[in-house]
């Protein structure tokens, strides 16, 4: 007789606890990333990767990278009022972004 196993417990085994939460976590910001910091900034940017307490995110030019950095408490406000996630920093980097 074979055992089943769920996806996510066998990815949680193979990665941590701990990353896969990042992991899973990440996945939730970037389904609802539009509604979190606003349609435009939608478009021009993504969450790309959680590191501890660090959201950090690609912007995909110089100019927005400026104004994410100018609306860092704005967005860690909005990130912890819809999804309970507390970040204690936002880190922007410039970055290509493809469309999905």
């Amino acid at each position: 007789m074979v055992e089943e196993i769920k996806l996510g417990d066998l990815l949680e085994s193979v990665l941590g606890e701990e990353r896969f939460k990042e992991l899973s976590d990440l996945r939730s910001l970037s389904i609802r990333w539009k509604d979190l910091v606003g349609e435009e900034a939608g478009r021009r940017t993504r969450p790309l990767m959680i590191m501890g307490r660090k959201l950090i995110i690609g912007a995909a030019s110089p100019s927005w990278s400026s104004e994410m950095i100018l609306r860092k408490s704005e967005i860690r406000k909005s990130i912890k009022e819809k999804t309970g996630m507390d970040f204690e920093d936002i880190i922007i980097t410039i970055k290509t972004l493809y469309k999905v």
